[in-house]
């Protein structure tokens, strides 16, 4: 996955903080060659393939273990930029959002 890019971020443009939440429905309308990540899945049918989730139902540890191989089938299909949603909470959703940021190329 290359980094750099406009924000720190290439494939990866990370949610900040006080930033509003990433919704489907923005995913929907978004220009093409760009990648979104939530932690779950978005709801409603027929999602578009530039939508990717972390884990059907959400689960902390289950989105851990699948980051790495969401972001490598991410990158392989192509996609010039991903925005990632902030995994909230603590303990867990702190060592998510610190690999996103790290896969992002922020310390």
């Amino acid at each position: 996955m290359q980094r750099g890019g406009q924000g720190g971020c290439i494939s990866l443009a990370c949610a900040q903080p006080k930033s509003e939440p990433l919704k489907a429905a923005d995913a929907r309308r978004s220009p093409p060659g760009e990648a979104w990540l939530f932690l779950r899945r978005p709801a409603g049918r027929g999602l578009p393939p530039n939508i990717f989730w972390l884990d059907e139902k959400g689960s902390l540890e289950k989105a851990a273990r699948n980051l790495f191989a969401i972001l490598r089938r991410i990158d392989r299909s192509g996609f010039a930029l991903i925005r990632a949603e902030k995994v909230p909470g603590g303990g867990m959703a702190d060592a998510i959002n610190d690999r996103l940021r790290r896969a992002a190329g922020r310390p």
